[in-house]
């Protein structure tokens, strides 16, 4: 009696431990998903997860600790530190809601070295692991990624990857259904379908609202903010930035969206304002991001042309171009490359723009269509395109630099 007795108080010692470690995992993951993340309690959690072989949970932590890196911190090297810490993990173990989580971050990390094609290949072998074992939250996870690299290489019935993957993400209520959204919306918007792109980040912040998502709620507000501003809507913007900052106000990510959104909203009105946010974002470490990057940039060349400073507006187009060459630029980036357009245009380069939009030559989208019209300096051909998307203040400025060059 006496050893049963000892025995049973040592299982129900171990079960309480237990329950106190998976408690931990929790609120540190609960922490983050509030916007109020704590690397060490997350580190912590992992370790006490490792050392109970609670794996899955591991995982998870270990996918966490990477995107609060990268994130939160800013630090890309120990970003893809902890992802490939997540992918050891769970190269043992099954395709899942959870899981595959380490994939789906590898195949963006693919996507931002600009490897398209293998994203495709990688995500198409965990495709077919994932429907083997009837894993359709791991499938959906790994057809965003395919669908964006499709679309990348220019063929858009990535959408419909992408439009699966959601679909597949919200029967499973899996925590990446919002950004995913979200994300979509930001593919359209850079397709020229800014009604739909409007639509989708409201959809994506009702959906991080609901989960309790506030990085999510955040950054997809500020998307739509300057997506407003774009179709002619500057005071509900400014509104909807305004009540974005309320969410949350940590973390490097956020504070470059910040940015970017006060760029957008000011670029007109105050210039001075707008080259200062841009300058300010490229010398930080989240500007190794291309699309925080090159935003920032096309940014800064309109304000420094607006300011009359024409070597800090020739030396970021100067850079633009080197960048844009080496990377391929690409249907992401060609409203980017409208934005520095203008600023080439302005000063008789129009053949440098002819020559950085060859690689848009079978993109057929309203940006690209306006690349190419300002590099052939028709003005209201760029115009048109670009009032089709909407986007109205760079509409605007290409008129506006139809009657510069005239009188030039």
């Amino acid at each position: 009696l006496a050893r049963d007795r000892q025995r049973a108080e040592q299982v129900g010692d171990q079960h309480e431990q237990r329950v106190e470690l998976e408690l931990l995992a929790l609120d540190a993951l609960a922490a983050f998903v509030a916007g109020e993340p704590d690397g060490d309690r997350l580190l912590a959690a992992l370790d006490a997860s490792l050392a109970t072989e609670r794996y899955e949970d591991a995982v998870h932590l270990a996918c966490v600790l990477s995107e609060w890196a990268e994130y939160y911190v800013g630090d890309l090297a120990l970003a893809h530190r902890y992802e490939s810490e997540a992918v050891a993990l769970a190269s043992t173990l099954p395709p899942g809601p959870v899981t595959s989580l380490p994939a789906y971050l590898h195949t963006f990390r693919l996507g931002r070295d600009a490897r398209p094609d293998d994203v495709i290949a990688f995500a198409d072998s965990e495709i077919a692991r994932a429907e083997a074992a009837g894993a359709d939250s791991a499938v959906g996870l790994m057809l965003i990624g395919r669908g964006f690299s499709r679309v990348e290489l220019g063929d858009l019935e990535g959408i419909a990857d992408i439009e699966r993957a959601i679909e597949l993400l919200r029967s499973a209520a899996h925590p990446k259904l919002a950004v995913t959204t979200s994300n979509l919306g930001g593919l359209l918007a850079a397709l020229g379908r800014s009604s739909v792109a409007l639509a989708t980040y409201e959809q994506a912040r009702s959906i991080a609202q609901l989960t309790g998502d506030r990085f999510c709620e955040a950054n997809a507000a500020l998307c739509l903010a300057r997506q407003q501003f774009d179709t002619g809507d500057p005071a509900t913007a400014a509104d909807t930035a305004n009540r974005a900052a309320l969410l949350v106000g940590t973390g490097t990510r956020l504070a470059a969206s910040f940015a970017m959104t006060e760029m957008a909203l000011s670029i007109s009105d105050d210039p001075e304002r707008c080259a200062e946010s841009a300058r300010a974002l490229l010398e930080r470490g989240e500007s190794e991001d291309l699309d925080i990057r090159w935003f920032a940039l096309s940014h800064l060349v309109r304000a420094e042309h607006a300011l009359g400073h024409h070597e800090a507006r020739d030396d970021a187009v100067a850079t633009f171009l080197a960048e844009w060459t080496t990377t391929g630029g690409g249907i992401f980036h060609a409203s980017t490359l409208v934005e520095i357009g203008l600023g080439l245009v302005a000063t008789g380069r129009h053949q440098e723009l002819a020559t950085a939009a060859e690689t848009l030559e079978t993109i057929q989208t309203p940006y690209a269509d306006a690349a190419r019209a300002l590099a052939r300096r028709d003005f209201e051909a760029a115009a048109s395109s670009l009032e089709a998307v909407p986007n109205l203040p760079l509409a605007e400025a290409a008129r506006q630099l139809a009657g510069h060059v005239a009188t030039g």
